[in-house]
């Protein structure tokens, strides 16, 4: 897995992070055999979706939408904002469909 970094947001994931303004689909992907970790989002297909900054600014939202897609039970996700296909969002839409995780989930303090 990859990891985002940037002065306000950190972020582990497939696809790290989807700002606001950018749409992002994932369609017939599954993922097993990973151990994705930070200390803030993490997530198996996008760590954070959005903006870390004020809400109503005007700006479009970010847009994510996953379908017949998986995460197995071979995957451990561990952080603070965290989810099985998505982890932190603010000012985000996300659409997932046909789609399931057996994956470990494991929430930790936020730093």
């Amino acid at each position: 897995m990859y990891g985002y970094a940037s002065w306000s947001y950190y972020a582990s994931a497939l696809i790290p992070r989807v700002n606001r303004g950018d749409t992002v689909s994932i369609k017939n992907l599954g993922i097993d055999y990973a151990y994705i970790a930070y200390r803030h989002s993490a997530s198996a297909f996008v760590g954070f979706a959005g903006s870390t900054g004020v809400s109503d600014t005007g700006e479009p939202y970010a847009n994510v939408n996953i379908d017949r897609c998986y995460v197995g039970s071979t995957v451990k996700i561990v952080g603070h904002d965290i989810g099985a296909f998505r982890g932190g969002s603010r000012c985000s839409n996300t659409t997932i469909t046909n789609s399931y995780s057996l994956a470990t989930l494991e929430a930790t303090e936020k730093n």
